[in-house]
């Protein structure tokens, strides 16, 4: 059960101001398993950090409900200036590599603010998550179970999209009739909704960009989310949890990122075909740290990409 820690105040951070302080013990036990929900908000969308705040002062004090001011990658140093922009880069791919760097700077900045608070469990959370399981019923009862146990995981995501779901079933319920699993699986995309563990701040810290410049990292892994499925999320220490089927996922909305809508289908993770592959526990961890052949890929993959970008700039997304 998450212990009294820390909060952080700071001119980056908000709350909703009109919701009563809830008593610890009368919270869902999920939320018990919660010390901050860190919420990645830009400045301007104001329609979206009333919207999740108030699905959020549902289930935790004010205190608790922490806005993290996003960070644009078009203000970044070096945004639009050679070597990894050129003349010829095209204005929708130059956008979308803002996007990327301040998405994924601005969830470093919120793992930042939580280590330096003294969060021991955080809530990571998109300001366009939605909660289609508000994880104060059975399904958030199921997720606790994992939580209280500090000894079990280190990021559980609660929505997520893999191509490849190679996983491991730890635990088969049935709710209201249907199946309910937790998982244990591979890093995967979509760092929308995700419980993180105090115990790896500091490795998503020392492994994500330098604020100051940020370009080299992105041209080599592209996203936060190809960095943690291609090697953060394949670390064999490091113990990653989601749910079957997933409890949050996106809003259909305007993605700053794209730079346009979202489908419905790219918003629940179902835009692309998924293989799932169940394995058994020693399977499972077996198939967890990269081989020698998917290092060695992954090295001439990115590294390549990296190099062409540095010497030509960036052509495509």
């Amino acid at each position: 059960m998450a212990t009294n820690t820390p909060r952080h105040t700071s001119s980056n951070s908000s709350s909703p101001s009109d919701s009563a302080p809830i008593p610890r013990e009368t919270e869902a036990p999920f939320w018990r398993n919660i010390d901050a929900a860190m919420v990645v908000n830009l400045a301007e969308r104001t329609d979206r950090w009333e919207r999740i705040s108030g699905i959020l002062s549902k289930h935790l004090p004010a205190d608790q409900v922490v806005r993290v001011d996003a960070i644009k990658g078009v203000d970044l140093p070096g945004y639009k200036q050679r070597p990894w922009f050129r003349d010829h880069t095209p204005e929708k791919v130059s956008t979308m590599k803002a996007g990327a760097a301040g998405c994924c700077l601005s969830h470093r900045k919120a793992i930042e603010m939580a280590r330096d608070a003294g969060y021991r469990r955080i809530l990571l959370l998109e300001d366009d998550a939605d909660f289609q399981n508000e994880l104060d019923g059975p399904e958030g009862d199921a997720v606790a179970s994992v939580l209280k146990d500090d000894s079990a995981w280190d990021m559980f995501y609660l929505g997520y999209y893999q191509k490849h779901n190679k996983h491991y079933v730890a635990k088969r319920l049935e709710i209201d009739g249907k199946p309910f699993e937790l998982r244990r699986i591979r890093g995967p995309l979509m760092l929308h909704a995700a419980v993180i563990h105090e115990r790896v701040f500091d490795a998503m810290l020392d492994g994500l960009p330098n604020p100051k410049n940020p370009w080299p990292w992105m041209a080599y892994w592209g996203s936060v989310d190809a960095w943690i499925q291609n090697r953060f999320g394949r670390d064999p220490r490091i113990r990653i949890w989601a749910t079957e089927p997933k409890l949050v996922m996106q809003v259909a909305t305007w993605s700053d990122i794209c730079g346009r809508m979202l489908t419905e289908a790219e918003s629940q993770g179902m835009h692309r075909p998924t293989h799932a592959t169940p394995l058994d526990e020693h399977a499972f961890e077996r198939s967890v740290p990269l081989s020698l052949g998917e290092r060695c890929y992954q090295l001439y993959k990115y590294g390549s990409r990296r190099l062409k970008a540095r010497l030509f700039g960036h052509k495509k997304t």
